[in-house]
């Protein structure tokens, strides 16, 4: 799949689906550690498209989170943000790799370094990783406040309509 279409699926606005397949307005989000969650979306505007959109927070470690969608049916990687974790990008550089990435060709992104990971034509799908820039305002999680506002921006990136209810505000 060309780059170009699979930004236009990043940019296709979604809703969460119940087990009924019906596209739901609002969603109650448990909001204490570990947050493990699977949930499937659809467009309105493309109904034969599913997403699924996985949130998953370490049990042993409340600070690594992996937030990430996929599209369902073709088992298309459309995005994915990790805190806490490690990436080693490839090795090797094709015509398809953007300028910004290419110093990054072979090295490692650390724990410390929170890092999306995009598609590039010729590699495993999400192979490549950059540190998280300014397409995504939340740069670290040091507690269960950052974790929630990480989620809340990656469902803004992503189009997702469904609005997150907070189980329990007050632990914020």
């Amino acid at each position: 799949m060309e780059p170009h279409e699979i930004f236009e699926l990043l940019l296709l606005k979604k809703k969460i689906i119940d087990q009924n397949d019906v596209l739901i307005s609002e969603y109650t989000l448990r909001n204490y550690p570990p947050i493990d969650l699977k949930l499937y979306l659809k467009s309105e505007l493309n109904d034969d498209l599913l997403f699924l959109y996985r949130i998953n927070q370490s049990s042993k470690n409340i600070f690594k989170l992996t937030l990430f969608l996929l599209e369902r049916n073709q088992f298309i990687d459309i995005v994915r943000i990790d805190f806490s974790g490690k990436h080693k990008n490839p090795d090797t550089i094709n015509d398809f790799v953007p300028d910004d990435l290419k110093i990054l060709a072979g090295k490692w992104i650390g724990y410390e370094q929170p890092h999306i990971h995009i598609n590039i034509k010729g590699y495993k799908p999400l192979s490549w990783a950059r540190p998280i820039g300014k397409e995504f305002p939340i740069a670290e999680i040091k507690n269960q406040k950052d974790v929630v506002n990480a989620i809340l921006e990656f469902n803004s990136l992503i189009n997702l309509e469904t609005i997150f209810m907070l189980d329990n505000p007050l632990l914020l």
